[in-house]
């Protein structure tokens, strides 16, 4: 996925595992580290990560699961880049 810098992002985690694992996702980035709340299902079923692509000079964003489980492999090193802004209108 490729953002324009200075975009703002809403990524928006909704709850989906069959198999009941609780999840806790982290956005890293140079200067940056955004962790969700845990989210399982029952208590919470969805979780926002709100972010300014490339406001501190990052060129891209690494989305993983931080709570083991049976999808780990599938759940980490998700990768936002950041783009070139958006052209004015």
């Amino acid at each position: 996925m490729i953002v324009p810098r200075g975009a703002p992002v809403r990524l928006v985690l909704d709850y989906a595992d069959t198999n009941r694992n609780a999840h806790k996702f982290t956005l890293t980035a140079k200067n940056t580290e955004i962790t969700s709340p845990t989210i399982d299902g029952e208590t919470r079923k969805s979780v926002t990560i709100d972010f300014t692509a490339g406001d501190r000079g990052q060129e891209f964003y690494r989305l993983s699961c931080e709570l083991p489980c049976i999808a780990m492999d599938e759940l980490v090193d998700y990768i936002i880049t950041v783009g070139p802004p958006r052209a004015a209108a």
